[in-house]
């Protein structure tokens, strides 16, 4: 069984679709087991993801784009 490289693994988790088959799907996942730099990736993905649905939700403030610029950098606060 051949496995993905970390360039196809970050293409298809950075396009908006997702692989159409249970063994794209599985290898993947493996990859992601196998891989902390495309975990580290996947969870990035993720804080933009929901930083940038925070930022189209709430109105413009100054305080609040501070914030989510530190979740973005994954600065503590």
């Amino acid at each position: 069984m051949m496995g993905l490289d970390c360039k196809e693994v970050t293409r298809q988790l950075a396009s908006d679709e997702s692989p159409v088959n249970r063994r794209g799907r599985f290898l993947i996942a493996l990859h992601l087991f196998l891989c902390n730099k495309c975990r580290r990736y996947k969870a990035q993905l993720e804080i933009i993801g929901k930083t940038a649905r925070d930022l189209w939700a709430r109105p413009r403030d100054d305080e609040a784009l501070g914030r989510l610029r530190d979740r973005i950098f994954m600065r503590d606060s």
